[in-house]
């Protein structure tokens, strides 16, 4: 009676094909999950950038007075202050929580009108910021316009 099996060299061959699939399979996998990694970097940037900008220019429109402090800026209401601090790497809003955005700050030029502001109390009517933001370079320019109230105070 003769018994059925596979050859040593038939197994050894679908061993080499099988672990061929599975390196392909993982390397496959590997791509995939360094790609959504990446993307999903990106799309946590975009929407710290957003979240920055809204905040930033919700709070600098609705402003009665904006004016400059030592560490950057704050935005006065009626009964509501929100302070801005820029420092190299983060960007704090303080109002009831604080908020932080990874923004690397490169550059901030404060004005009132036509001329630069550096005097701590200074009323302050346009900010420029340039910052940084994983090798993407971003510019935020904002501009309010007052009344006579908030100058003679």
């Amino acid at each position: 009676m003769k018994i059925r099996a596979f050859t040593i060299m038939e197994i050894s061959i679908a061993l080499l094909l099988s672990t061929i699939l599975i390196m392909m399979c993982y390397e496959f996998f590997s791509i995939v999950n360094r790609e959504i990694t990446t993307q999903k970097k990106n799309s946590d940037n975009r929407i710290q950038e957003l979240m920055f900008r809204k905040y930033i220019e919700t709070d600098f429109f609705n402003a009665q007075g904006i004016y400059l402090t030592d560490s950057g800026i704050v935005c006065k209401n009626d009964s509501i202050e929100i302070k801005y601090e820029f420092q190299d790497s983060l960007i704090l809003r303080k109002y009831i929580l604080t908020d932080s955005f990874e923004l690397l700050t490169l550059s901030i030029e404060y004005w009132n009108d036509s001329l630069r502001v550096y005097e701590l109390g200074s009323i302050v009517n346009k900010v420029k910021l340039k910052l940084l933001q994983d090798d993407k370079k971003l510019s935020v320019e904002l501009n309010k316009t007052f009344g006579s109230d908030v100058y003679f105070k």
